[in-house]
């Protein structure tokens, strides 16, 4: 791994008693290229490169012909923002690479949408800086892609996609995934059997709808505390406790913005895993308004593991956690009157945690997952 990676990360690979070599790493368009030599692959039966490191293939297609599958956890392959969401609208269809006209109106739209809502300034000014300087950037991005990516995708033997929605929207945005291999394994999600056991046990009386996902304009914080002003009408003692909010003056600027009643709003600073398995399981709902095609949401998953009802929106690999009707409600994204409906009924139900952990469970089931990882893999030796 790279040599600036992760303490934690670092902490936690070594304690399964995986052995960890650093290597330096430089950055290309924003993808670690790691330094590998032939020594550290000599010995492999397969290289697996497990997040974003994709540009790395092309060195190590040069220095052994090992077999090399990728995880597909984004669309960094694909997107150059990562995030096939059209100025941060609508799903991306037609790419945008061969497209000067739609690669600058989607980086206005998103600088738009991200101001507004995160709070920073973009106006007249910004936005003629970005028509100015966007024809070098869209050139770079398309000698980038047409010379590195298409490459690295060359050099990689199969791709394992964390959701149907990322594997079919990667053969949409670029034909060469048609002759790849590409699996479909949903990420293994790990939960201690102390916190599904007390999530199951659980009954909430205070009616909290829980937001974990950020303060980021693509994952919906606008849509969501416009939805929560709807909400106070039918619910007005309901809470909603957002986590990584505490003391983020972007935050509590868009909330005076929107009107939304401070007291009924909870900010947490950052939690540990453990201590977000707890905080969903003493919320009612756990919501995750995205309107951006996650490509699977840990959020959604945990929650429902927990069996915890999740509203969240029909896009991405969130349509494929969350059963509608079942494990929680699936909405329109971006739309603030649906999404308050949709609380306002999941606070209203008396859910059945055990029913939402079983359903979601046999979907989501890390055993099945690793084996499924470790077949795939043993169909490249």
């Amino acid at each position: 791994m790279c040599n600036n990676a992760n303490n934690i990360f670092v902490s936690d690979i070594q304690s399964l008693g995986i052995d960890i070599f650093k290597v330096n790493c430089e950055l290309v368009n924003n993808l670690p290229i790691m330094r590998i030599d032939k020594h550290l692959v000599k010995d492999t039966d397969l290289i697996w490169i497990s997040d974003i490191e994709y540009l790395t293939a092309i060195r190590l297609r040069s220095i052994t012909d090992k077999p090399i599958v990728a995880h597909l956890h984004s669309y960094a392959l694909v997107c150059p923002w990562w995030a096939l969401s059209y100025a941060i609208r609508e799903v991306r269809i037609s790419n945008c690479r061969d497209n000067f006209s739609r690669f600058l109106l989607c980086k206005i739209g998103r600088n738009r949408i991200r101001a507004s809502v995160e709070m920073y300034n973009y106006g007249l000014r910004e936005m003629i800086g970005t028509i100015i300087k966007e024809p070098a950037d869209f050139y770079r991005y398309r000698h980038f892609y047409y010379d590195k990516i298409i490459q690295a995708i060359n050099s990689i033997d199969g791709f394992i996609a964390v959701s149907n929605a990322v594997r079919e929207l990667h053969i949409l945005h670029e034909p060469l995934f048609k002759d790849k291999p590409i699996n479909v394994i949903y990420n293994p999600v790990v939960i201690p059997n102390k916190y599904i056991k007390y999530s199951l046990s659980m009954n909430p009386q205070q009616k909290n709808i829980l937001y974990a996902s950020g303060f980021q304009a693509a994952k919906g914080i606008h849509v969501l505390l416009s939805a929560f002003n709807y909400v106070l009408e039918s619910e007005p003692d309901a809470k909603l406790v957002i986590t990584r909010g505490l003391g983020d003056p972007g935050l509590i600027k868009l909330m005076n913005k929107l009107n939304v009643n401070r007291n009924n709003v909870v900010l947490l600073g950052h939690l540990n895993r453990y201590e977000l398995f707890k905080t969903y399981a003493e919320s009612s709902v756990v919501t995750v308004p995205s309107i951006w095609p996650e490509p699977l949401s840990n959020v959604a998953v945990e929650s429902n593991l927990l069996g915890v009802p999740v509203v969240a929106s029909k896009i991405g690999g969130l349509s494929e956690v969350v059963i509608d009707g079942e494990t929680g409600y699936l909405i329109k994204p971006g739309d603030p009157e649906e999404l308050a409906e949709a609380l306002i009924k999941a606070l209203s139900i008396n859910w059945d945690r055990r029913k939402i952990h079983v359903l979601t469970s046999n979907r989501f089931d890390p055993a099945k997952s690793v084996k499924h990882i470790l077949r795939f893999f043993s169909s490249f030796l």
